[in-house]
């Protein structure tokens, strides 16, 4: 008994001067060596960057123009709340930005130190109040966004000041819907109208985009609906316990497949390029985010690795094109999806 018990003290012993070091080596400045690794600045040549993260458009419909990232334009945040989802949708470009899930609370998990302290009883363990699950946030880049790309000009895309037009913010007793509705300016003689449909008990938000020809001139348009954010992981609940963080692609022909950053970052990503079905998803633990769209027709996949910016994370992005019918001067066409924003 003595033997394991001065074993136990050893341990014990080991474990606070090894707790000490690290702490002293906080307190002098130096990283924990528990912490993560600072995030890689990235430093973009001139002339690499391309469309501040706009897609390609398809060979079916032309190149798009390349440009260097837009300048920031001023923009309105606007939070539309219902029973289950309060969601944060920025008029620059109508980018869902943020999501919070009321109905799942989460705390912040202990750091490697910390639970060690705990363990030995060196260290209480601290009261938080639980705050709802965050999806689409600032800190991890992490949005939805949805544009036009195709043609030989400049298009309405995620980087294009949009107009508020409904005065709805939340919905109200007895509703079971509220809707956004945004308006872009015409670029290049077409006009973009993103209508968001949120609804009682769902996690799903209805995206309608409508594109109008303002032009004199027949317009083939492709919408594209990516999902963008660092890549940065999310713990299992534990500082312990790693869980898959990042894109996932699934139709019917090759199934669901997840995608490691670390393959974007060497180019080996293998997903079915085009399909008439499926979606486009980020996962972390528990929860995912997903763009759908429910009508058979083809549609092309990508996952990707954004043009860096300087001191900025790297971004990665999923998503999908679709080519609409050609649009007539003066008539409408309208592409329905779906985003997704909760538990799996």
């Amino acid at each position: 008994m003595t033997d394991i018990r001065r074993t136990v003290l050893w341990v014990v012993f080991t474990m606070s001067l090894f707790l000490l070091w690290d702490g002293w080596q906080k307190h002098n400045g130096h990283p924990s060596m528990f912490s993560p690794a600072a995030p890689k600045a990235v430093s973009t040549a001139p002339g690499t960057a391309a469309s501040g993260g706009v897609p390609a458009a398809t060979a079916a419909a032309g190149q798009a123009p390349v440009s260097a990232p837009p300048v920031a334009a001023p923009s309105e945040k606007i939070t539309i709340r219902t029973d289950v989802l309060t969601v944060t949708v920025d008029t620059l470009g109508g980018d869902i930005v943020r999501a919070e899930l009321p109905k799942y609370l989460t705390s912040p998990d202990p750091t490697v130190t910390d639970q060690l302290l705990q363990m030995v009883r060196l260290q209480k363990k601290p009261e938080f109040t639980p705050q709802p699950v965050v999806l689409f946030n600032a800190d991890q880049h992490y949005r939805a966004q949805t544009g036009l790309v195709g043609g030989a000009g400049a298009l309405p895309t995620h980087n294009t000041p949009m107009t508020v037009v409904t005065p709805e913010r939340e919905l109200a007793a007895g509703q079971d819907e509220v809707k956004l509705r945004l308006e872009s300016a015409e670029v290049g003689g077409v006009k973009l109208v993103k209508t968001f449909s949120f609804k009682r008990g769902a996690y799903t938000v209805g995206v309608a985009h409508e594109v109008v020809n303002t032009g004199t001139a027949p317009v083939t348009p492709q919408v594209y609906l990516q999902l963008v954010r660092d890549g940065s992981t999310v713990t299992g609940g534990a500082a312990f316990t790693p869980s898959f963080t990042g894109p996932a692609v699934y139709n019917d022909k090759a199934k669901f497949k997840t995608i490691k950053f670390e393959d974007i970052d060497k180019n080996k990503v293998d997903i079915e390029k085009t399909a008439n079905d499926g979606w486009v998803s980020m996962v972390q633990h528990y929860f995912a985010s997903a763009w759908l769209v429910n009508e058979s027709g083809n549609r092309e996949f990508f996952v990707r690795k954004l043009p860096g910016q300087a001191g900025v994370r790297d971004t990665y992005a999923t998503g999908m094109v679709f080519t609409l019918p050609t649009v007539a001067p003066g008539a409408t066409a309208t592409q329905q999806a779906t985003l997704f924003a909760g538990p799996q």
